[in-house]
């Protein structure tokens, strides 16, 4: 389901770079997975925006135009293609792919033809190639923002609630940084489908009501819904969210009373919901 906050995050990831071809008649590639609306929606949204702004680009009266390839994730053959089909075509820089296997094949062309890859996915990787920028934040530096979060709300235990292996590498430094005197951190990780009771409850056994919660955004809602259900958002209860993108809407009292399945909402509470705010975009 496409919304409006995640295509308004790409659209600062994306608009932060075009804006580096303003005042010159310039195209920009961008490579999409095939059925990845919102990568799509928001890059040619912020090429609209940037050329619709009153400033040396519009004055200029040249346009920055978006030249657009779908192609198949995890497939880097025909990922090649289409960039030597959009170097051939005059880009000034390329965006994308989001698949891991394909990018990093995109980005050895773009860095052996001197031409700037941007991307907007996680990558954990340290070392970028010199035309290579990446607008999301590395796995470290997120974890040490997590670190001081606990921190700040004098958290004495937690526990780390994950979805796959990528979670437990972005919160590395959460890991390995604190001494076992400053903190008590349990693990668990969520379970497969889209029943999270059982895990929840084991979490609530252990009688911790602190949790950082790390796991694909389109979940997020449904695994406190599901926590409300059995007596985990009640005042006592803390949660720190991983997710970058902008979920305040969707964290509504309102939202997650539909948990009980009836119309009307249930008795307010107070449970602190922590989502992360996305930094400003820069590159590494």
């Amino acid at each position: 389901m496409l919304r409006g906050h995640d295509i308004q995050q790409q659209f600062s990831c994306y608009s932060s770079c075009i804006v580096v071809f303003l005042g010159v008649p310039a195209s920009a590639g961008g490579l999409f997975d095939r059925g990845d609306v919102r990568q799509e929606v928001a890059f040619q949204y912020a090429v609209e925006r940037v050329n619709s702004v009153r400033s040396s680009f519009r004055r200029s009266r040249s346009r920055l135009q978006p030249v657009i390839e779908q192609i198949p994730p995890y497939d880097s053959f025909h990922a090649s293609k289409r960039v030597c089909h959009l170097l051939r075509s005059g880009v000034a820089a390329i965006f994308g792919p989001q698949s891991s296997q394909t990018s990093a094949h995109v980005q050895s062309i773009c860095d052996a033809l001197e031409v700037p890859h941007i991307e907007t996915r996680w990558d954990y990787r340290l070392r970028r190639d010199d035309y290579s920028v990446n607008l999301y934040p590395h796995p470290s530096s997120l974890s040490k923002a997590y670190l001081d979060l606990v921190r700040l709300f004098g958290w004495m235990s937690f526990c780390i609630l994950y979805e796959d292996n990528e979670g437990l590498i972005r919160l590395q430094e959460l890991l390995k940084t604190p001494s076992p005197q400053e903190f008590k951190i349990s693990i668990r990780q969520l379970d497969r489908g889209s029943d999270f009771r059982p895990t929840l409850r084991d979490i609530k056994r252990l009688g911790e009501t602190n949790i950082l919660l790390d796991c694909q955004t389109d979940k997020i809602v449904e695994v406190l819904k599901q926590a409300q259900q059995i007596g985990m958002m009640t005042p006592y209860n803390n949660y720190i969210i991983t997710s970058l993108f902008s979920l305040s809407k969707q964290l509504t009292l309102s939202n997650l009373a539909k948990a009980n399945g009836g119309p009307h909402p249930c008795p307010p509470v107070t449970t602190h919901v922590t989502p992360m705010t996305p930094p400003s975009p820069s590159s590494r």
